[in-house]
């Protein structure tokens, strides 16, 4: 027979499918937002560096996660130009030369609110995290897709089930109207057989009568 307890093992395997990407993204954010801001802007401040055996190459710059995964050119140059708003009064490194004599530039950072910052972040961590949702939500489907396959044994079985107890009960059905049809048969054969024994009877007191008034005849 079905085990009904099946069907809740189901419900509980689509319930562990259904919000795995959610989770993910929040323990993502969560764990990675603030080791995320100090490297970039560290990554910032070294760019800014004038001395440029020092300072981080072009190459490098593109390769920042939040650079290099960005959509357009014009995406790239403006998240630069807001990090670059954030960076906090940064001196630039003087070449090792004894006839430079420049003082040191500086470049004013601009109080931004938090949430722009966060903003800005949000989207590049966000950005590499695309590829790991995709991954989840193939997975998701996959387990889904397999959760589906087996629902559909189990309704098949279901109607295999099904289909038996109906021959069962057929079966048994024309077992019992055999078997009525057999003590109808019965019944008429004893019916038959108390008719022709009474048949038989008459037919003895007839046959008595008759010989009993033939000897009376021939005493006569």
């Amino acid at each position: 027979m079905f085990d009904p307890s099946i069907k809740k093992e189901i419900v509980k395997e689509y319930q562990k499918v259904l919000y795995p990407e959610r989770m993910y993204q929040e323990h993502f954010l969560n764990d990675h937002i603030i080791s995320a801001r100090k490297d970039a802007m560290n990554f910032i401040r070294s760019c800014l560096i004038k001395n440029k055996n020092v300072r981080p190459t072009s190459e490098e710059l593109k390769n920042m996660p939040f650079v290099k995964n960005s959509p357009s050119r014009r995406r790239r140059e403006a998240q630069i130009r807001r990090l670059l708003k954030h960076v906090p009064t940064i001196h630039e490194e003087r070449f090792d030369h004894p006839n430079l004599q420049e003082p040191p530039n500086t470049i004013p950072a601009e109080q931004v609110r938090l949430d722009e910052f966060n903003q800005m972040y949000h989207e590049a961590l966000m950005t590499n995290h695309h590829i790991e949702s995709r991954r989840l939500e193939t997975e998701k489907k996959q387990k889904i897709d397999e959760l589906n396959v087996l629902i559909a044994k189990i309704d098949s079985l279901k109607e295999t089930e099904k289909e038996l107890d109906n021959r069962i009960a057929q079966k048994t059905e024309k077992e019992e109207d055999l078997e009525e049809i057999k003590n109808e048969i019965a019944l008429e054969a004893d019916k038959s057989i108390t008719i022709n024994n009474a048949s038989v009877e008459v037919f003895e007191i007839d046959n008595l009568q008759e010989n009993g008034l033939t000897s009376k005849l021939d005493e006569k």
